[in-house]
């Protein structure tokens, strides 16, 4: 059944209308914690730090369901290469931070930080993968 957003979603699962939901850990981690939900699998290709428990979807046997969500700060097309580099230093100057890591994972997040270059290759990747298997299925927006 499809829900508008994540929290229509959680509901259902809290109200008991749906059995199951697939949704990021930030937007399940209160209710877990509260003991409404119940955290069944991950979608990533590890067993995350946050929940190191709960084991992922391949360990259960169900392949070709990784997935995980990534923030990123993007600019302009035409930002100098030198400008990017500076950004991308003072960003992971501040990802590597205690109290920035602190407070990222207290909201369920896991700190990242990976090259620009290494960034463009998962992004396109995402990007394919996801367009390929809306058009595969036919996907449609209303």
């Amino acid at each position: 059944m499809p829900y508008k957003g994540g929290a229509p979603a959680i509901l259902a699962v809290v109200g008991g209308e749906v059995a199951s939901v697939f949704l990021d850990y930030v937007s399940l981690k209160p209710h877990v914690e509260s003991g409404k939900i119940r955290l069944l699998a991950t979608t990533g290709t590890q067993r995350s730090p946050l929940t190191p428990d709960v084991p992922t979807l391949s360990e259960l046997g169900f392949n070709g369901f990784e997935s995980y969500g990534w923030g990123a700060l993007f600019a302009p097309s035409k930002t100098p290469a030198p400008v990017i580099a500076q950004l991308h230093a003072e960003v992971l100057k501040a990802l590597r931070h205690p109290s920035v890591i602190s407070k990222f994972q207290g909201f369920g997040f896991e700190v990242g930080g990976t090259t620009q270059p290494q960034f463009a290759a998962q992004f396109r990747s995402d990007y394919d993968r996801w367009t390929s298997l809306i058009s595969k299925v036919g996907v449609r927006l209303d």
